[in-house]
């Protein structure tokens, strides 16, 4: 793995585990299409996705696009933001049609 995970991930990873929630840290290999495919890699082998965001960069970067991956998978997703006081608060969720 190339460098650490950084604060907020760390913070995000805390939280999961708060909940009760299993983490898998999954480092593309590769270049920027390795990272396109570990997005569905990742939401392919979830049951659901729960995405943490910081308070200025909701529904951005990677983790927006494993939201994006997430819908247009059918797999249902959560979007949260992760404040610096600790507090989630919730954006939307999106749940597979029926």
């Amino acid at each position: 793995m190339k460098g650490h995970a950084g604060i907020f991930e760390r913070y995000a990873a805390m939280v999961a585990d708060a909940l009760a929630l299993k983490v898998e840290w999954q480092v593309p290999e590769g270049g920027v299409g390795s990272v396109y495919s570990r997005d569905y890699d990742m939401v392919r082998a979830a049951d659901r996705v729960l995405a943490f965001f910081a308070p200025d960069a909701v529904m951005q970067g990677g983790t927006g696009h494993v939201v994006e991956a997430a819908m247009a998978s059918e797999v249902p997703a959560e979007a949260w933001v992760l404040a610096d006081d600790g507090k989630l608060e919730w954006v939307g969720s999106y749940a597979q049609s029926t």
